[in-house]
């Protein structure tokens, strides 16, 4: 299908911004002032305009791949101003100030362990400063896979895991205790029963049950190398043209190219909006901006790997994102930004649909030789991360007596093996903040989604079934009931 009139805009509301000449940082933060003023009138039409405004600004504020500070300041406002017309309660200060101490901390890690003194260098060839190990993520990860022995890879585990210290402790502890006050004083138990409220698995006893019947598929110890991946060499541009095409023509929906990187994206006669494919270092998306039905189409950016060797994480990873812009193109109400909220822990099940699709060999065929895939099923070690969030959330303070108890217990289960005695699980997790108990959900998605998969391939369901019943609707009304209509769903939710 050709492109017709209907073009991405070139700069969109930002352009606004972007265009104040340098170092005039009050006028830009005028012209967003007055992006973010409310209407004179307060007619429904006029009201309706303002907040299909501010819903787009924020989008496309929060998709600039670098902001100046006036922009980041220009996000905050605009944030600030449509959580206003949210109708919803805003997290405390104090909670917000701690949290982001606790992910600075976690994240920039400037620390190193001594290696020397436990005999655990590797071999100076290999490493240029073998006594000495940053904990950052590349630089622990390479040791494990090196490591000479699996005292020295406990040893270099543990430093990894306990790299935020006291400092941490303290700030979680302010963390929880804020939630927790926060929670009692929206009528809640506790911070838990807060976020789980409404969701798909909606108690903490429903979520452990569930998790607990899932079968473990990999078992090994957190400090134990996993299997070497295997890669393969492809064209990453090929592919990912390839994986969008496939996936629209799956979900009955129609591409118009625009150029050699974007198209139109039309379900029938209804534009939903662009879809950019760009090389990156990693695979990413920017949705620069929802379709607000009624106010303004959809523009994303799928970012994709730009080296060619790949492995197949890589490919469920492209065809994650390229799900959910999908998704975000689909069309939302003005509604769902007045306080109508759908369930917080289904919030990944486009992507995690997309990460199935990858292993059907009638869905991936037209996509070329891939990388050999992996596995399906759940690690021992994301199920304990899981159970280990919820025990940490329900405390109103942190109660590391409580805590060791539960990482001991918990960590027998899943891995049938003692927890190591000086490891404290809740002190170097930024998911932790970042997920808060929701820290399940990607399982839960990936469940579902393979449920749904499954049915598709028995053609119990259609392409296009899913995409009007699962990306359409649920852009409008809760999941649950979509779930329910297309005959997936589990026993512990009961």
């Amino acid at each position: 299908m050709n492109a017709n009139w209907i073009r991405p805009p070139s700069a969109l509301i930002l352009i606004g911004l972007l265009v104040s000449p340098s170092g005039l940082a009050g006028t830009t933060l005028d012209l967003c002032q007055q992006l973010i003023t409310p209407p004179e009138s307060n007619s429904v039409i006029q009201q309706q305009r303002y907040l299909a405004q501010l819903v787009q600004l924020t989008d496309q504020l929060r998709a600039a791949p670098s902001r100046a500070q006036e922009l980041a300041q220009c996000h905050h406002l605009a944030s600030k101003a449509l959580a206003t017309l949210d109708h919803q309660a805003s997290q405390p200060v104090t909670q917000l100030t701690a949290e982001a101490a606790y992910l600075n901390l976690t994240t920039a890690s400037k620390r190193q362990l001594r290696l020397d003194r436990v005999d655990c260098q590797l071999d100076e060839a290999t490493d240029p400063q073998p006594a000495l190990l940053p904990l950052r993520r590349q630089d622990v990860g390479r040791y494990l896979y090196q490591s000479p022995g699996e005292r020295c890879s406990q040893y270099v585990w543990l430093g990894w895991e306990n790299r935020g210290g006291n400092d941490t402790r303290l700030l979680l502890d302010r963390i929880l205790q804020a939630a927790s006050d926060h929670a009692k004083s929206q009528g809640y138990s506790d911070s838990v029963e807060h976020a789980l409220a409404g969701n798909y698995l909606d108690s903490p006893q429903k979520v452990s049950r569930w998790l607990q019947s899932l079968p473990v598929s990999q078992a090994e110890l957190p400090w134990q190398p996993h299997a070497v991946p295997r890669y393969r060499n492809l064209n990453p541009a090929q592919l990912s043209q390839a994986a969008l095409q496939a996936l629209t023509a799956t979900l009955g929906l129609t591409l118009a190219k625009l150029d050699n990187g974007s198209w139109q994206v039309w379900d029938q006669r209804r534009y939903l909006g662009v879809v950019t494919l760009t090389p990156g270092k990693r695979t990413e998306l920017r949705v620069i901006q929802r379709h607000i039905v009624g106010h303004h189409f959809g523009v994303a950016e799928v970012v994709y790997r730009s080296k060619t060797k790949w492995r197949f994480s890589h490919v469920e990873q492209l065809l994650a994102r390229q799900s959910q812009a999908l998704y975000a193109l689909a069309g939302q109400p003005l509604a769902t930004h007045q306080g109508q909220r759908w369930e917080a822990d289904l919030q990944g099940l486009t992507a995690a649909l997309g990460e199935a699709l990858a292993h059907s060999a009638s869905f991936s065929a037209p996509l070329g030789p891939l990388p050999p895939a992996t596995p399906q099923g759940f690690q021992a070690s994301e199920l304990f991360d899981a159970e280990m969030a919820l025990v940490v959330w329900r405390q109103d303070n942190l109660d590391e007596a409580g805590l060791m108890q539960a990482q001991s217990r918990l960590f027998q289960h899943y891995f049938h093996h003692p927890a190591p005695s000086h490891w404290r699980w809740w002190n170097s997790r930024p998911q932790l903040i970042r997920q808060g108990p929701l820290l399940y959900r990607k399982q839960l998605s990936r469940q579902l989604a393979a449920q749904l998969i499954s049915r598709w391939q028995q053609g119990q369901l259609s392409g296009s079934q899913l995409w009007r019943q699962l990306y359409v609707d649920t852009n409008h009304q809760p999941m649950t009931s979509t779930l329910d209509a297309l005959g997936v769903g589990l026993h512990q939710r009961q």
